[in-house]
C-alpha cells in the first residue's frame, strides 16, 4: 500500500509540474508566431530588395547602352557636321575666285568697249578686222556666266544643307538634354531603392537577431518539455507493468484451464479416431487379401493359357524348321542338277526339244541322254566354239564369285556320265528340266535341229532364267552374271545359315549385273522379278 501511495503522489506532483510548466510553453509558441511572422517579413523585404537591385541593374545597363548609342550618333553627325563644313568653306573660297575672275573679265571686256567707237554710218561690219578681237572674246564671256549660275546653284544647295544639318543637330541637343534627365532620375531612383534595401537589411538584421534569441528560449522550454515527457513516461511505464502484471496472472489461469479440458478432449478424439482407424485397417487388409487371392487365381490361368500358347507357337516353329530343311535340301538338289546342266553344256552337249509328254516321263525317272551331233558337221564345231567361250566365262565368274573351277577331267566325267544321279534332267526321280510355257503354246521346243547353236544357247540362258525352285514346271529362274554382262558359274550350294546369309548378301549384285545383259536375255527376269524370289534367297 505504501509503494502504491508513494507512486500516486509522485505521478501528482509530476502533473502538477507540467501543468506548472505549461504556461511558458504557450510563451514559447506565442514567440514562435512571431518568429515565423519576421521571417516571412523579412524573407519578403528580401525578395522586393533583389528584385529592385535587378532592375536597377538593367536600368543602368539599358541607360549605358542607350547613352553608348547617343554618343556615337553625336559623333557621327559631328563628323558629318565637319565635312560640310568643309566642303562649304572650300565652295565659298570657290566662289570668291569665280568671282573675281568674272570681274576681272568683266573689266577687260568692259575697257575694250570703251575704248572703241563707231560713227552711225561708219558701225564696223561683222566681217571687219577691227571688230575680230570682240568675237573672240565672246565665248570666253558666256563660259563665265555659265559657270557662274553652277556656282550660285552650288551654293543654294549648300545652304540648304546645312541649314538640314543646324536642324539635326539642334534636335540631338534635345534628345542628348532628355537623355540626361532620363539619366538623372533613374539615378535618383536607384539611390532611392538603395535606401530602401539598406532599410531593409537593417530590418532583417533585426529580425534575424530576435529569431535566434527565440530559438534559444525555445530549445530551453523543448528541453524541459522533454525532461518532463520523461519523468511522464517513466510513471505511467511502471503503472501499466503492474497492470499487466496482474492481467497476466489472471489470462495465465485462464490459459491452464482451457489447456486441460482441450487436453481431455484431444485425448478422447484420438483415442476415438484410433479405434476408427483401426477398424478401417483391418477392413482394408481383408480387402486386399480377397484381392490378391483373386489377382493370384487369374494370373494362375493366364500363366496357363500363355504355356499352352508356347507349347503351340514351339510344335510351329519345328514344323517351320522341318519345312525350312527340307526346302534347303531339296532346293540344293535342284542347284546341283542346274550346275550339272551348265556343266554338259560347257562340255559340248546339246539340248534336245522337249514337249510336255517328254516332261511327264522325266518326271518318273525314265531319262534319256540327248542325241550328239557328228563331229565333223559344222553344228558340233559352232556348239564347241560356244561351249568353250561359255566355260571360258565360267572361270572367270568363278573368280570373281571365289569358286574354285572345275578341272577338265570333272567336267568330262560329268559329260561322258550315264548314271541316273549324273543325269542332267533327272535327279532322285523328280524332274529338274522345267521350261516356262506360255499361255498360249504349252508344248513350246527350246531347241530345233535346223537352229542355230548359239540360238540353242541363248535359248537354254533363258530357260535357266525362267527357273525357280519349288515348282517342277512353269516357273522362272534367275541366273548370277559377272560385272562385265556374262553369265557367273552357280556355286554347290551347302546347308550352312552362312552359305545363306552370303546368297543374301550377293543379291543387290546379281540384280545389278542382270541388267548388263542383253534385252532377250534379261526381259522375262524384268517381267516376273516382282512376283518371284531367288532361288537361295
Amino acid at each position: 500500500m505504501s509503494s502504491s501511495n508513494y507512486r500516486k503522489d509522485r505521478g501528482q506532483a509530476l502533473q502538477s509540474d507540467y501543468i506548472k510548466d505549461w504556461a511558458p510553453s504557450e510563451k514559447v509558441s506565442r514567440l514562435e508566431g512571431e518568429l515565423s511572422q519576421a521571417l516571412d517579413l523579412a524573407h519578403g523585404y528580401k525578395e522586393k530588395s533583389e528584385s529592385s537591385e535587378r532592375e536597377r541593374q538593367e536600368m543602368i545597363h539599358l541607360h549605358m547602352a542607350e547613352t553608348e548609342a547617343l554618343t556615337a550618333q553625336l559623333q557621327e553627325m559631328r563628323q558629318h557636321l565637319d565635312e560640310a563644313s568643309n566642303e562649304h568653306s572650300r565652295i565659298i573660297s570657290a566662289r570668291e575666285e569665280t568671282e573675281a575672275k568674272l570681274v576681272a573679265s568683266q573689266q577687260e571686256v568692259g575697257k575694250v568697249s570703251v575704248g572703241v567707237e563707231f560713227p552711225g554710218t561708219l558701225q564696223p561690219s561683222p566681217t571687219s578686222l577691227s571688230f575680230l578681237p570682240l568675237l573672240l572674246l565672246l565665248p570666253v564671256v558666256m563660259s563665265e556666266r555659265s559657270l557662274k549660275e553652277n556656282v550660285r546653284k552650288e551654293l543654294q544647295k549648300i545652304k540648304q544643307t546645312l541649314s538640314n544639318c543646324e536642324v539635326e543637330l539642334l534636335a540631338l541637343k534635345e534628345e542628348k538634354a532628355a537623355l540626361q534627365l532620363k539619366m538623372k532620375e533613374e539615378r535618383n531612383r536607384i539611390s532611392v531603392v538603395d535606401q530602401q534595401k539598406r532599410s531593409l537589411q537593417s530590418t532583417l538584421d533585426e529580425a534575424k537577431k530576435r529569431e535566434k534569441s527565440l530559438r534559444d528560449e525555445l530549445k530551453a522550454s523543448n528541453d524541459r518539455l522533454e525532461k518532463v515527457k520523461v519523468d511522464l513516461r517513466d510513471y505511467y511505464q511502471r503503472e501499466v507493468e503492474v497492470v499487466v502484471r496482474t492481467k497476466l496472472a489472471e489470462f495465465q489461469g485462464q490459459l491452464d484451464s482451457a489447456e486441460t479440458s482441450l487436453r481431455q478432449e484431444l485425448e478422447a478424439r484420438e483415442k476415438a479416431v484410433t479405434e476408427i482407424a483401426q477398424k478401417q485397417v483391418k477392413q482394408i487388409a481383408d480387402k486386399h487379401q480377397l484381392e490378391i487371392r483373386l489377382l493370384e487365381e487369374k494370373h494362375h490361368e493366364e500363366q496357363q493359357l500363355l504355356q499352352l500358347q508356347v507349347s503351340q507357337l514351339q510344335a510351329k516353329l519345328s514344323h517351320f524348321d522341318s519345312q525350312r530343311t527340307e526346302i534347303v535340301e531339296r532346293l540344293h538338289g535342284v542347284m546341283e542338277t542346274q550346275w550339272k546342266e551348265a556343266l554338259r553344256v560347257i562340255s559340248g552337249g546339246s539340248i534336245p526339244s522337249r514337249t510336255s509328254s517328254d516332261l511327264g516321263t522325266l518326271g518318273q525317272g525314265k531319262c534319256e541322254l540327248p542325241k550328239q551331233p557328228p563331229i565333223d558337221s559344222e553344228e558340233h564345231r559352232k556348239h564347241t566354239s560356244y561351249a568353250v567361250q561359255f566355260a571360258q566365262q565360267a572361270i572367270t565368274a568363278s573368280k570373281s564369285w571365289d569358286v574354285p573351277p572345275l578341272s577338265l577331267h570333272v567336267r568330262q566325267q560329268s559329260a561322258g556320265s550315264s548314271t541316273t544321279d549324273d543325269h542332267p534332267f533327272c535327279h532322285e526321280g523328280q524332274s529338274t528340266y522345267r521350261v516356262g510355257v506360255a499361255p498360249d503354246n504349252s508344248s513350246r521346243k527350246l531347241h530345233s535341229p535346223s537352229g542355230n547353236p548359239g540360238d540353242e544357247l541363248k535359248r537354254y540362258i533363258r530357260m535357266l532364267l525362267d527357273r525357280a525352285p519349288g515348282k517342277p514346271l512353269g516357273e522362272h529362274l534367275e541366273v548370277p552374271t559377272t560385272e562385265s554382262g556374262q553369265m557367273a558359274p552357280v556355286t554347290r550350294w551347302e546347308h550352312t545359315g552362312d552359305q545363306l546369309d552370303s546368297s543374301r548378301n550377293k543379291q543387290s549384285s546379281l540384280e545389278s549385273t542382270l541388267l548388263d545383259l542383253p534385252q532377250g536375255t534379261t526381259s522375262n527376269y524384268t517381267k516376273d522379278n516382282q512376283t518371284s524370289k531367288l532361288p537361295w534367297k
